[in-house]
């Protein structure tokens, strides 16, 4: 199956704010979350976008989205009309397959019979196809593939639950983690409240903070509502380059010059661009290394595109040696959660070229973490984790035993997939 007929699969940056009081001249809603997405441009590159609402009894949304980086999506006028608001969420886009398109840029806004809402999302739904079927069983028609829209449409469907006149959003948001158990992380709005939400294995990154503005009038420092919540979902810092070095007592250089401008190359929509974009993405500081042996580490090797080229680039620029050590066992399953892992055939670990992968992507080693010094690792400082009964099975590589999914690493996956 070509890649294209999967569908939009979502690996993507959330980002909310909300001020408590009647705060539009003292916190800047929208250039808050414009900063935000600025700080989540590497989890998505194709489109961007933000809604931000007054509050009030009857709010008024204001959405502006577009394609491409942040800082090409909004400038001064677009955020000024999106201002005088006290809460909003942001979104970056990065599709897994399928063509990038306006209709599917987030966050999605839908008209319900309680009021709009609003919403962002990262992650993928495993049980998205049965899911769709339901709705539009019930006369619920889909305007795109993205999931995303499938859930904001899952949240306005009426629960089968009574209510009482007002709409009970946390139940909803209980029914619709019942119907999908993963993957998500969910920033949703309406009226003056943003409810964040995690899949209940915590599949997808999301975290909460709290800012307080200071300004030099003492009383303005003492109000107790002067804080503001934001929302975020993050990108883990990758600190095994220096941790290695350290331990292994040699020298850390800086190799290769990162063109910042250029983004990643894994999370290009295919494979060709993901190779041309490695040719301009990095220039080498032969200087550091020039006449050395070189031990590159590497967080991963998914399928081979990026590392054989960033190889060639070093010995031709001087090293005599190119050793590589990976922070995380081979992949060998794909990934129906929200990381473009779509197929088995794609991945390195699972081709013939993985008897001999040093001599196939250029190096003189290959060593990878194991999966027990991988979970080993994670669970450091972890003091436990609720039995989970139903879970799949109880080998101790399984998700639920830990805390953190191996279902790419080991086949185990959190939940039941349904195709």
């Amino acid at each position: 199956m070509e890649l294209e007929e999967l569908g939009i699969r979502e690996e993507c940056g959330v980002f909310g704010c909300i001020a408590s009081g009647a705060w539009p001249t003292q916190l800047d809603v929208p250039h808050v979350i414009t900063l935000g997405l600025v700080g989540l441009q590497h989890r998505g590159q194709e489109s961007a976008g933000i809604v931000t609402s007054d509050g009030g009894a009857e709010p008024t949304y204001k959405a502006h989205k577009g394609m491409g980086l942040v800082n090409h999506v909004f400038n001064e006028e677009s955020l000024k009309k999106l201002n005088m608001s006290n809460l909003g969420i942001g979104h970056t886009r990065y599709s897994t397959s399928g063509n990038s398109a306006l209709e599917n840029c987030q966050p999605f806004v839908v008209e319900t019979l309680h009021g709009k809402i609003a919403v962002a999302h990262n992650g993928e739904l495993v049980n998205a196809a049965r899911l769709k079927r339901k709705l539009m069983r019930h006369g619920i028609g889909l305007s795109t593939s993205s999931d995303s829209e499938l859930i904001t449409q899952l949240l306005a469907f009426t629960p089968p639950m009574e209510e009482d006149h007002a709409a009970d959003w946390v139940a909803r948001i209980k029914n619709l983690m019942n119907e999908t158990p993963t993957s998500y992380s969910l920033l949703i709005m309406h009226n003056g409240v943003i409810y964040a939400v995690r899949d209940p294995y915590g599949n997808r990154p999301l975290c909460i903070g709290r800012l307080i503005p200071v300004t030099s009038e003492e009383r303005e420092k003492n109000r107790s509502d002067t804080e503001g919540w934001v929302v975020s979902s993050e990108s883990c810092s990758f600190l095994s380059i220096a941790v290695a070095a350290q331990l292994c007592g040699i020298q850390y250089v800086e190799v290769l010059c990162k063109n910042r401008y250029v983004g990643r190359t894994f999370i290009q929509p295919n494979v060709r661009l993901r190779q041309l974009g490695v040719a301009k993405k990095f220039g080498v500081l032969s200087d550091n290394f020039a006449g050395k042996r070189i031990v590159l580490i590497d967080d991963s090797i998914v399928r081979g595109n990026t590392i054989s080229p960033i190889i060639k680039l070093l010995k031709d620029s001087g090293a005599k040696e190119v050793h590589i050590r990976v922070a995380s066992p081979p992949i060998r399953y794909p990934c129906y959660m929200g990381i473009n892992i779509p197929t088995k055939e794609e991945l390195i670990a699972n081709r013939p070229e993985f008897n001999d992968l040093a001599g196939y992507i250029g190096a003189n080693s290959v060593v990878y973490l194991s999966v027990e010094g991988l979970t080993s690792a994670v669970r450091e400082g972890i003091k436990h984790f609720k039995d989970q009964p139903n879970g799949l099975n109880g080998t101790n590589t399984h998700p639920t035993s830990h805390g953190h999914c191996t279902a790419c690493l080991t086949g185990e996956y959190p939940v039941e997939l349904e195709w």
